[in-house]
């Protein structure tokens, strides 16, 4: 069965996954695409086996890949990040209520888990400046590097952890009421300028 990019056959060699997928990638490269999924029968497949050099005879499977552009794939998981701190932001005012209602167990594990989102954002942002090339300090938000963004929540995330081992339930429940809400709206302006960056920039 012929090997299929996006539903459309191509005529790729490669006895193992590992070299069917190098041409691919060598043959989207002129297109600045990238392979985002592997499927062999339908089924994906899981990106630890794509390094696997098992002599694979393709003839008899059905292969379909499926790409994205570099941009798009920076533009889909900014847009996943935005939805990450919403979910923070939403975690982190039902640990502050909970606080106030002198439920701590309840609240700092609600905590914990907005602090995941708001890492994995961060690294999202990270890993598509790397992407794309893409300098923080030049692109603004609100007359703002967004830069500076970064900086002030990895500032913000260290005075949270500070409160969290201080066990400072009074100030902690304050922080996440009156000033992560800002950070959030902060944070989501950023990442709505970077992605209008990408998208101007075509």
């Amino acid at each position: 069965m012929p090997v299929k990019i996006d539903d459309q056959p191509v005529s790729l060699q490669g006895g193992s996954l590992r070299a069917l997928l190098a041409a691919a990638r060598e043959h989207l490269a002129p297109e600045g695409r990238m392979v985002v999924q592997v499927q062999l029968d339908g089924q994906p497949v899981v990106e630890e086996a794509l390094d696997s050099d098992q002599p694979t005879d393709f003839s008899a499977v059905e292969v379909q890949m499926y790409s994205a552009s570099p941009a798009d794939l920076a533009v889909g998981a900014l847009e996943q990040a935005r939805e990450q701190i919403a979910g923070a932001r939403e975690l982190q005012e039902q640990a502050a209520d909970l606080l106030q209602q002198d439920e701590p167990a309840q609240a700092l594990n609600k905590v914990g888990h907005s602090i995941a989102g708001w890492i994995q954002a961060q690294q999202a942002v990270t890993q598509v400046a790397e992407l794309l090339g893409l300098d923080l300090t030049t692109i603004r938000v609100e007359g703002e590097p967004v830069a500076t963004r970064t900086q002030a929540l990895l500032n913000r995330l260290v005075e949270l952890k500070e409160l969290l081992e201080a066990s400072d339930h009074v100030a902690l429940a304050d922080a996440l009421a009156y000033e992560w809400p800002e950070t959030t709206e902060r944070w989501d302006a950023a990442l709505g300028a970077i992605v209008q960056h990408i998208e101007t920039a075509g």
